[in-house]
């Protein structure tokens, strides 16, 4: 598979054992990822998506942290809308409200592209100092100093850094631990620790376990990443952002608030209703949706579903060097500002909505992460049916075959396997449907591809020849296993339809249950309409300020 990259879509292995050596697999290597793929500052006539796609750039060669990449995407963006939101006769900014307004003579086009640049800037620079050149290259690309500290509210330059610096420091203390490298707080410790063997005594297939993951360091004789007595050679997970359900969010009124009803309990004979509405015992709803994800797996062969279905999970499973789930759906409204001719303004409050909700959808779901503390399908099923023959994909270039359930592999990458977080609820449903909303509802439309009405751009940005389209994909190989059949291709009508091929993608990638995946479309659709709504306030100037930031006295 390609570079995954969406708005260019306008118009348009092997897991050890825990503890134990990888398994072999013989497949090329993966296509050229999202991190390889050349940086081009000025892609756009809107200076948004110019910064937007920096910032990307800046994601992809950082470590795939989702729930922080959507905190980030959303600083950022809430600086650029502030500073826009200066020079506007209406709207009001998250952090001054009115007070940074500046009269009606000073508001340029001119004027607004050079606070948003410089907020941009100045804020992205402090989340991603290593890739600081990068933002100091678009920043004089677009005509403007990187030397001008001007706090001064009277010049543009000082409209944005004084915006970037209100955001910044309110969301210093917003409790995701920034100082620290948004280490954990919390003390988290697994149930199950790293060297625990499913099936054996003692293991709960209720509760998450850290996996021991090959790093790719070093390689079996077919070249596939295996686990070594090399410390280089494996890492062990650890809890990403255990403590993340307790962060400020931006519309959600707690971390808690759309908490859903907990994951289907293995051994458990009290009665379960499940996400469709169906009531049988936990222990039968565990064996069903478990069962469902292994059912699954046997169809990841080379047949036209097969191949449909592998193309489903590698398009949507935003792993290792990727823009993670969050900036996915950054790159989605690209397409859509792009194709709605939005300006600067359109584009910087349908950013500032976007990423809002993307914030609050990790909260939600880690919330949920941490409150359930379920355990992921490799774990699972290599537990229940750690003695039982099963038909599964087999590992990369072995296709579908009898393996041991104790060997049983997530349609992943080898060096990535399973995401290092409980399983309940999916994050990615939560994410997709929570943007899908917000951009929907904004738009007025969750059209995104219209065969009648293709929307094409010249961009080629997925290295395919030819115009790409918005809202359809067409792939011709894939990167986890060996594929030589017709194009696979990828179309969605709807946004919703996007977001709901997401969470699925996560099933057929041995990532989720379908519990996951309901429970968290359902919290997404609610995040991303309370998102918009919150948003609309300080688009019409109604909007309640907590911590109002107060502009620094002129000497």
């Amino acid at each position: 598979m390609r570079t995954r990259i969406f708005l260019l879509l306008v118009s348009g292995l092997a897991l050890a054992p825990i503890g134990a050596p990888a398994i072999a697999g013989a497949v090329t290597q993966a296509a050229a990822s999202d991190a390889t793929r050349a940086y081009r500052p000025l892609q756009y006539d809107n200076l948004v998506l110019n910064w937007n796609e920096a910032v990307l750039a800046a994601v992809r060669q950082n470590p795939p942290r989702p729930t922080v990449t959507a905190r980030n995407l959303h600083l950022v963006h809430s600086a650029i809308y502030d500073a826009w939101a200066a020079y506007d006769e209406v709207a009001i900014g998250s952090r001054f409200g009115r007070a940074l307004r500046r009269p009606a003579v000073e508001r340029s086009e001119a004027s607004k592209s050079m606070a948003m640049s410089h907020a941009a800037h100045r804020v992205a620079s402090a989340l991603y100092p290593g890739q600081r050149a990068l933002f100091d290259a678009l920043h004089r690309a677009l005509g403007f100093s990187i030397d001008w500290e001007d706090q001064d509210a009277a010049s543009p330059a000082g409209v944005g850094n004084l915006a970037a610096d209100a955001v910044l420091g309110f969301w210093a203390t917003d409790g995701s631990n920034w100082q620290e490298d948004f280490r954990d707080p919390t003390g988290y410790q697994p149930a199950n620790p790293p060297g625990a063997a499913p099936g054996a005594a003692g293991y709960d297939p209720n509760r998450w376990q850290p996996l021991t993951v090959p790093t790719g360091k070093a390689r079996d004789p077919s070249g596939q990443p295996a686990i070594t007595a090399d410390p280089a050679s494996y890492s062990v997970q650890k809890f990403l952002t255990p403590h993340w359900g307790e962060v400020r969010p931006f519309a959600l009124p707690s971390g808690d608030a759309l908490r859903p009803p907990g994951p289907p309990i293995f051994g458990d004979p009290r009665p379960y209703v499940d996400a469709r509405g169906r009531t049988t015992t936990n222990h039968e709803a565990w064996l069903e949706q478990y069962g469902e994800v292994l059912a699954l797996h046997g169809t990841l062969d080379d047949s036209a579903i097969g191949a449909q279905r592998r193309c489903v999970a590698e398009f949507w499973a935003d792993g290792p060097r990727s823009d993670t789930p969050p900036g996915h759906w950054n790159q989605i409204a690209q397409g859509i500002v792009l194709r709605e001719g939005y300006g600067l303004g359109e584009a910087a409050k349908l950013y500032f909505a976007l990423t809002g909700a993307l914030h609050d959808a990790a909260i939600a779901a880690w919330d949920a992460k941490l409150g359930y503390d379920s355990g992921r399908p490799v774990t699972a099923i290599r537990h229940h049916w750690a003695n039982s023959t099963v038909v599964s994909w087999a590992g990369p270039g072995k296709g579908v075959a009898a393996i041991p359930g104790s060997a049983w592999l997530p349609y992943q990458e080898a060096t990535f396997v399973t995401p290092p977080f409980p399983e309940y609820v999916s994050g990615h449903s939560t994410f997709s449907m929570a943007a899908a909303t917000t951009i929907a509802r904004f738009v007025g439309s969750d059209v995104f591809h219209d065969p009648l009405h293709p929307t094409s751009i010249v961009l080629d940005l997925d290295d395919e020849p030819g115009p790409d389209t918005l809202g359809r994909f067409v792939d011709k190989d894939l990167s986890f296993e060996r594929y030589d059949g017709p194009p696979m291709v990828l179309e969605w009508p709807s946004l919703f339809d996007a977001a709901r091929e997401a969470g699925a993608s996560r099933l057929y990638g041995g990532i989720h249950i379908q519990d996951a995946n309901l429970r968290g479309l359902e919290m997404g659709r609610a995040i991303g309409e309370m998102a918009l709504d919150r948003a609309r306030q300080f688009f019409d100037g109604s909007a309640t300020i907590a911590e109002t930031a107060v502009l620094p006295a002129r000497p």
